[in-house]
């Protein structure tokens, strides 16, 4: 799977995306003096995603269908900025997500692939858009307490219903959220 193409685009703001600049050369394999497991990591990737992960600093939006490896190109793109050459320290990284099982898929990937740079993957700040507005609204001294946290609301309400189960109606209510 990781060698997939994006099939979408990745674009950082006020540079051309990767994918929508004339494709006349390839990205560059990976360098040498990057840590081993870090440049294993790049060289898996197709070219469009070694792009998207290795383009400068900066914030980078991932659009692309289901299943074309958008988690795996920014998990990549993770471990770059922090094992990498720009060496950003790990906490002053953030991943958003639409969703929480996304939040959930992206932070259990980031373990293997900091691991081997020596970086706990929980300094990573790894959240859903509402969980950074919840997390933003704390640190500005805003009441949060009307807000409650669905999982653990459902745990209350359903205390015999299995975790599949509570997960199943989760999923339920967010798609309510949609229509």
């Amino acid at each position: 799977g990781d060698q997939r193409a994006m099939g979408g685009r990745c674009a950082s703001p006020g540079r051309v995306s990767p994918m929508d600049a004339p494709q006349t050369t390839l990205p560059p394999e990976p360098s040498a003096d990057l840590p081993a497991p870090l440049a294993e990591r790049l060289a898996k990737l197709a070219p469009d995603q070694r792009a998207a992960a290795t383009a400068p600093p900066g914030p980078v939006l991932c659009i692309a269908p289901a299943g074309s490896g958008k988690t795996t190109t920014l998990v990549a793109r993770i471990a770059w900025l922090i094992g990498g050459p720009v060496r950003a320290e790990p906490a002053t990284v953030m991943a958003i997500t639409f969703n929480k099982r996304a939040q959930e898929e992206m932070a259990a990937r980031l373990g293997p692939a900091l691991e081997p740079l020596g970086v706990d993957a929980a300094a990573v700040r790894v959240r859903t858009f509402h969980a950074l507005g919840r997390e933003i609204l704390l640190d500005a001294g805003a009441a949060v307490e009307p807000l409650v946290e669905r999982a653990i609301l459902l745990a209350e309400l359903l205390p015999e219903a299995s975790p599949a189960e509570r997960r199943r109606l989760d999923t339920a209510f967010s798609r309510l959220k949609l229509d």
